[in-house]
């Protein structure tokens, strides 16, 4: 998993710990052991640099970008979470079911809220990022006469889901 906070990004691995990686080129140094967490399948950073993961638990967490620790705020009650991403102010995430919820989630507490539920297919959701205040880009994996690396727009507004197109790693 990886978050841009340019000019560099922040990666988490199976590992449990948290990485930055050199965006220019492509290079990651360890940062520290997250600690005593589920395996962090989504990261987010605010406009004030904080950092925050959801693990597979559904746990949001605020992350020090210095140490790597991670602190538990709360559990989303969202089941695995594997988008994360801010909305201006609004951390925005996306479940595991399909078809997909997009919620709020609040930062103190990680109450969440839904936003949306996609009105038709993506598969289960792998990632996700915010692409304008009212659309969602996210990963699926299948839908709409696409099946495997599917990239798909979510209109926060409506649930409306839009195939862009498969991911294809070979061409």
């Amino acid at each position: 998993l990886f978050r841009s906070a340019t000019p560099f990004g922040y990666a988490s691995a199976v590992d449990g710990n948290l990485y930055s990686v050199d965006l220019a080129t492509g290079t990651p140094t360890l940062i520290g052991a997250m600690g005593n967490v589920g395996l962090m399948e989504s990261l987010a950073i605010d406009a004030g640099g904080n950092l925050f993961g959801a693990d597979t638990g559904g746990f949001l967490y605020s992350i020090n970008t210095s140490t790597g620790a991670a602190t538990a705020i709360g559990n989303a009650s969202q089941g695995n979470i594997e988008a994360l991403d801010f909305n201006g102010s609004t951390l925005v995430g996306v479940n595991f079911n399909d078809p997909a919820t997009a919620f709020s989630i609040n930062t103190g507490t990680a109450a969440a809220s839904s936003i949306v539920t996609a009105s038709s297919s993506t598969g289960v959701v792998r990632a996700g990022t915010i692409q304008s205040a009212s659309t969602m880009l996210i990963r699926g994996d299948g839908g709409l006469g696409c099946s495997g690396n599917c990239l798909f727009s979510l209109n926060l507004g409506s649930g409306a889901v839009s195939l862009i197109g498969a991911m294809n790693a070979n061409g």
